[in-house]
Parts: structure tokens; C-alpha cells; sequence
């Protein structure tokens, strides 16, 4: 989690451990494409994912 604090400025509290919370914070143009393609990663049980993605700090 440093990397979000460091990099983006966020505070300890305003971080979660939930995946689904850092979903939220990618830029709106391209959340829909990388949730699909998150929630298909897990649907098939793959151990990697790799994706390229703008994140609103």
C-alpha cells in the first residue's frame, strides 16, 4: 500500500484493503473495460493480470 501513499498522496485511513475500493478510483473512461476484465481474470482463476489503465489520485 505505500505506493499509494507515496505515489498518489493517499492518507492510511482512506485506503482499504479491498480490491474492489481501488475499482472505484479508475478514471471513469476506462473502470468499465478493466472491471470486466478483472472480474473475468477471477472467473477463470488466473494467476496473473496485466492492464493498462489511467487512476484518478
Amino acid at each position: 500500500m505505500s505506493g499509494y501513499k507515496e505515489v498518489l498522496g493517499y492518507k492510511d485511513k482512506s485506503i482499504a484493503t479491498n480490491v474492489f475500493w481501488n475499482m472505484k478510483r479508475i478514471h471513469g473512461d476506462d473502470r468499465a473495460t478493466i472491471i470486466s476484465a478483472f472480474k473475468k481474470v477471477l472467473a477463470e482463476k488466473k494467476q496473473k493480470w496485466n492492464a493498462e489503465y489511467r487512476y484518478q489520485c
